[in-house]
C-alpha cells in the first residue's frame, strides 16, 4: 500500500530489448488522491488489496478465460502443455470495459 512496485526494477530490461511497456504505477496512483468527480476508478485498498495484485475490481470487464492457449511441449510428453492457463480475457458479454493505452 505504498505505491511501489518493482517497475524501477524491471523497466530498464524492456528498455534494452525495446519492448512495448505499460506502467500500472503510472496509471493507477495518481488517481488514488482523486475524487469520483475528479475520475476516481479505483481505491488504493481496492488496488493493493492483497498488497501484490489488483483485486478482480482492478482488472475492469476481464473476467473471462482465454481458452487459446501457447503451449509448449514439456518434459517427455507428446502434447502441448498450456503455458499461460489461468489467464483472463474481456468478450463481448463482458460489458463496455476495455482495455486503453496512450503515451
Amino acid at each position: 500500500m505504498n505505491d511501489w512496485n518493482l517497475q524501477d526494477r524491471l523497466a530498464p530490461v524492456g528498455q534494452h530489448y525495446d519492448l512495448p511497456m505499460v506502467s500500472v504505477k503510472e496509471a493507477v496512483v495518481e488517481q488514488f488522491r482523486w475524487t469520483a468527480d475528479q475520475g476516481k476508478v479505483i481505491s488504493k485498498k481496492q488496488f493493493f488489496y492483497d498488497i501484490y495484485h489488483p483485486a478482480n475490481a482492478g482488472h475492469g470487464g476481464f473476467w473471462e478465460t482465454d481458452t487459446d492457449l501457447h503451449t509448449a511441449n514439456m518434459d517427455d510428453h507428446t502434447y502441448g502443455t498450456p503455458q499461460f492457463p489461468n489467464n483472463w480475457m474481456h468478450t463481448a458479454e463482458s460489458g463496455a470495459d476495455r482495455f486503453k493505452m496512450t503515451d
